[in-house]
């Protein structure tokens, strides 16, 4: 999507941002490199941790995009977290960075080329049972492997969430392998599935307005 030297550069905003240098030993850890789609719109996101704090990184990071008039940085700003923002050209980019301990911080860059365009979103795995509404999609791609995970909100209980997907994905090819009963932790249910060479997990939880499904469909690596 992004070609590697501008990938490198965006990672570089970041690491001198953070310690006033170029050097890469503030960083705990290689950096992490994704390629997602959420509800289809196209993201490449880079994510480390580095022994600065968040302050410090939000102050060189302003003072390298500082810009004049509606070019400059968005800054949003929250108990332990801040997210900064800018558009250059067909390029909208942010940086959230997120405290992760003393001196510490989590730094995730993400950039969205408004020049790719929005694919449609995969489909879910079976169809939507009865009164299911999906909330999001995100695709990922990364190491040869795609997966895709779903997000779903019932106004009903986990017990009939689970009820009526069971029926659904028996109905679209799925062979269930194990579910668990419904419990009264926050973590209600769990389902796996196989089809072809795919793989499906699922977790049902209760929210005050009913049951949220968290699905992921990747390749069964077994």
């Amino acid at each position: 999507m992004l070609s590697r030297r501008r990938i490198h550069a965006l990672q570089s905003v970041a690491l001198v941002a953070a310690s006033g240098s170029s050097s890469p030993s503030t960083a705990t850890g290689a950096w992490r490199a994704e390629e997602i789609r959420v509800d289809g719109v196209p993201l490449s996101i880079r994510s480390v941790e580095l022994e600065v704090a968040r302050p410090r990184i939000a102050a060189g990071l302003l003072a390298r995009w500082e810009a004049p008039g509606p070019a400059a940085p968005i800054v949003t700003a929250g108990e332990g977290r801040t997210v900064i923002g800018r558009q250059r050209g067909a390029l909208h980019e942010a940086v959230s960075l997120t405290d992760a301990g003393a001196g510490r911080t989590r730094v995730v860059v993400t950039v969205r080329d408004l020049r790719i365009p929005v694919a449609p979103p995969a489909r879910p795995p079976a169809g939507l049972p009865g009164g299911m509404r999906m909330l999001r999609v995100v695709e990922h791609h990364g190491r040869g492997v795609a997966s895709r995970t779903f997000s779903f909100d019932l106004r009903g209980p986990p017990a009939r969430a689970l009820q009526g997907w069971r029926r659904s994905m028996g109905l679209s090819g799925w062979k269930l392998r194990v579910t668990t009963p419904v419990a009264g932790d926050r973590h209600v249910a769990l389902l796996w599935a196989v089809r072809g060479n795919e793989r499906l997990e699922a977790v049902f939880s209760r929210t005050p307005e009913g049951t949220r499904v968290v699905m992921q469909v990747a390749p069964d690596g077994r």
